[in-house]
């Protein structure tokens, strides 16, 4: 006989993520991403070469040094940004390259 089972689907994926830090960290580093192309635009997405996420430090590769200078005087701005956008503080720290 078939149990049936009560729990909801999201849950069980969220339980699932959390018992996996591998997972957790490809989960992670999808959510930013997406976050990031979202949330700061067409012209800054323009500039982004490449996104890298570890240990809460959010790495950016930028190929406009004015950009990446304007940035860097923004950080808690865009790291507030992209954790509100991810409704979870993941990043404490941006660097800008």
């Amino acid at each position: 006989m078939l149990k049936h089972n009560d729990r909801i689907l999201k849950d069980v994926l969220k339980d699932m993520i959390g018992s996996n830090k591998k997972v957790a960290k490809g989960y992670n580093t999808v959510r930013i991403k997406d976050a990031w192309k979202s949330e700061m635009g067409d012209m800054i997405n323009s500039y982004t070469e490449k996104l890298w996420y570890r240990n809460g430090v959010l790495n950016v590769n930028l190929t406009s040094a004015p950009l990446r200078n304007e940035l860097s005087m923004s950080k808690e701005k865009v790291i507030k940004i992209i954790n509100d956008a991810c409704k979870e503080a993941l990043v404490t720290e941006v660097v800008f390259r």
